[in-house]
């Protein structure tokens, strides 16, 4: 029944699409112009619409597509990493609870060698001038190994760069290397030997720390299609942790030398503070009893004689505290001593070197240390002690023992000159810096009062708390 048809095509990006359709059944009609430009408008609105959703649609697939490439993109990233740091991890469990870092870019190249599946890994130190190269170790069948027979010469000895005239060119960048006849051009002989033990590839990449040269990497395979396998990325990565570790270990290695060297020089010094305080002292005593018997030899022979056999006492003593100083640097003795018995006994022995008066006095029951906190306690007394007889010219001195409920307190006073602290202290004499240095030792409180004319007092005070821990 349809009389009349009318047809407009629609296209949509140069593409027929479809076509509008008007049917009349009614009668049968001709369109008119203004008709046909209406038509042909409405479809040229209808082919817009289609050409703007179908340019949304492929911007969307697009950016679909996009977003996608990103997120493949950061999980690569992500599982390189996580391979890196599962790297780093497993080489520092593998060190146990306590690793030494020295050895931590070992056990990092022994991961590089398992995540690679490479049947050979080769690390070559280079020098900073890229002049020479020598192979340091091997990583075959799972462990580190020594030379394989036929192994060319760079790889036996310190070889120089000079012999191998692509090499500096190659370690500028940062691009793996082949085997093949570039690689052959850069290694010599390096093809005929992977070959000859079974490898069908090899590759090389060049390592640097920051701009400094740090060496090379070289890897065999058996497979080619661990090769196909081997991703670039995770093997720059785990040089850079190799890198790292590298770095460490030099540092740790220099800070280890800096401790070695610092504890010599601490033992020297304590070698030192010992031979003052337990021989030194002693001649001291031993010069000032000599004085007196010269002095005397003409006018009281009996006394003189008495200041004689007290030096000589004085020498015998010397000696004994000479050894028992040696011993105490070779003991670790954790017996107990009785402080009041070795003042008392320290206290007998200064009153036989010259004039002056002493008087010990504890208040409180007897304090018993361990050998070690007694020992410098005793010498810093005898410090104390020796300087009133030597340089204060004092008539009168004080030893004293405060046995308090958490600490206690060994005091010297004494009645003589005194002498100015601030000039005493730029001095550096060995006897107060060696007192200080022993409180510092034993966690002991240190201090020194004095003034001109005024005398000295000297107490050094030890918590219960720290004397137990010594």
């Amino acid at each position: 029944g349809v009389k009349s048809t009318g047809c407009i095509p629609i296209h949509v990006n140069g593409t027929h699409w479809g076509a509008l359709e008007f049917d009349d059944c009614t009668h049968g009609r001709k369109w008119d112009p203004i008709e046909k430009d209406t038509i042909l408008s409405a479809a040229n609105v209808v082919s817009s619409a289609l050409e703007r959703n179908a340019f949304q649609e492929e911007k969307r697939q697009l950016e679909l597509v996009a977003l996608a490439e990103r997120e493949r993109k950061v999980e690569e990233m992500n599982l390189l990493l996580k391979t890196a740091n599962n790297v780093l991890q497993s080489a520092f469990n593998f060190s146990g609870p306590r690793p030494e870092i020295e050895g931590i870019p070992e056990l990092i190249a022994m991961e590089m060698y398992k995540v690679s599946k490479a049947s050979l890994l080769a690390w070559y130190d280079v020098t900073p001038d890229l002049k020479y190269i020598k192979v340091r170790f091997r990583i075959r069948d799972g462990v580190f190994a020594g030379p394989e027979d036929n192994e060319p010469a760079y790889m036996r000895e310190v070889f120089s760069t000079d012999l191998l005239p692509y090499f500096r060119d190659w370690f500028q960048g940062d691009q793996f290397m082949f085997m093949g006849p570039n690689q052959d051009k850069l290694w010599p002989d390096s093809y005929e030997w992977h070959t000859t033990n079974g490898r069908v590839e090899a590759t090389a990449y060049p390592l640097k720390l920051g701009d400094q040269p740090l060496g090379v990497f070289g890897f065999g395979f058996n497979d080619m299609r661990n090769v196909e396998e081997l991703k670039e990325d995770v093997i720059r990565a785990l040089s850079n942790q190799y890198a790292l570790a590298v770095q460490l270990s030099r540092l740790a290695a220099l800070a280890k030398q800096e401790a070695e060297l610092s504890a010599t020089v601490e033992e020297r010094a304590r070698i030192a503070r010992e031979l003052h305080d337990h021989i030194a002292h002693g001649f001291v005593g031993v010069i000032m009893q000599l004085q007196a018997a010269q002095l005397l030899k003409d006018l009281q022979l009996e006394k003189a004689q008495e200041c004689v056999q007290r030096a000589l006492d004085l020498a015998r003593e010397g000696v004994q505290s000479a050894r028992r100083a040696v011993l105490a640097l070779q003991s670790s003795e954790d017996s107990k001593v009785s402080l009041k018995h070795a003042l008392e006994s320290l206290v007998g022995s200064v009153e036989t070197a010259g004039p002056s008066q002493v008087q010990f006095s504890i208040f409180g029951e007897d304090v018993q240390p361990r050998s070690v906190l007694a020992e410098n306690l005793l010498a810093m007394v005898k410090e104390s002690l020796m300087n009133a007889l030597k340089h204060a010219q004092a008539q009168k001195i004080y030893l004293e023992l405060f046995n308090q409920e958490d600490h206690f307190i060994l005091q010297v006073r004494d009645d003589g000159m005194g002498f100015d602290l601030a000039s005493a202290a730029g001095s550096g004499g060995l006897g107060h810096l060696s007192m200080r240095k022993r409180a510092e030792r034993i966690g002991a409180t240190l201090n020194i009062h004095s003034a001109l004319k005024q005398g000295t007092t000297v107490s050094v005070q030890v918590s219960k708390q720290q004397m137990d821990r010594l």
